[in-house]
């Protein structure tokens, strides 16, 4: 399968697959998950060549409670300072 420039830079069913192994239907994190910063989202600047810009983290939720699956991703700045992010992986943390 291949990549999608759009989205992710790993494929559909690199995400299918890790996510199988995880019962339960995936949640939206509470809202005080997005105030929460350091603990629930990690963003921090890419300290070699550029792009992407930054590559942050964010803990997923399964059934209303925090899992052990983390979404990692890279933030791209594009030249018209639009923003970009794509799923670079997701990781048991």
């Amino acid at each position: 399968m291949k990549r999608s420039p759009l989205f992710s830079e790993i494929t559909e069913a690199e995400i299918r697959e890790e996510l199988r192994y995880y019962p339960g239907k995936m949640t939206f994190p509470p809202n005080e998950a997005y105030q929460n910063w350091g603990e629930e989202i990690d963003i921090y600047e890419v300290g070699y060549k550029s792009p992407p810009n930054y590559e942050g983290t964010i803990n997923l939720y399964y059934d209303g409670e925090q899992s052990d699956l983390t979404l990692k991703f890279n933030i791209y700045v594009e030249n018209n300072d639009e923003i970009l992010i794509k799923i670079r992986d997701l990781d048991v943390m």
